[in-house]
């Protein structure tokens, strides 16, 4: 099996699931406002991208999004698979993933006839999707 690694510079101040912690144990900035206002297209297009290269993430959840200041990165690529562009984006391999944020077809990959459901891109698409309904309570 080969590994892929994304090294970034700068690291990250903190994940967005403490970001998003601290907002809720207090009244946000409205600095902080326009920031998540901000990563919601920003992330929209990472993901994007990343599809765009034949990534798919597999495990996206606040505690894998970091930011420093107003920049905005996805972390831990452990789960990720590579795909090639143009074939079908679906696979067979259960990955591992947080069950909070997993797409339906992530959470039962065994079917009643024993065999693995397939999920692909659109299961990172659903796990941002609950990222941005978490987001978006704060604002």
């Amino acid at each position: 099996k080969q590994f892929y690694c994304l090294l970034m510079s700068p690291v990250g101040e903190s994940d967005l699931q403490a970001f998003m912690d601290e907002l809720g144990a207090r009244e946000p900035t409205e600095v902080e406002i326009r920031w998540l206002m901000d990563w919601f297209p920003c992330l929209t297009s990472a993901l994007a991208y990343m599809h765009d290269q034949g990534v798919r993430h597999q495990d996206i959840k606040p505690s894998n999004i970091v930011h420093r200041g107003s920049q905005i990165f996805f972390t831990d690529f452990s789960s990720s698979s590579r795909f090639k562009i143009g074939h079908t984006t679906s696979t067979e391999n259960p990955a591992r993933t947080s069950a909070m944020y997993a797409a339906p077809e992530m959470l039962d990959y065994l079917q009643d006839d024993g065999t693995l459901s397939k999920h692909g891109r659109a299961a990172d698409i659903f796990s941002l999707g609950c990222v941005f309904s978490e987001m978006a309570t704060i604002i």
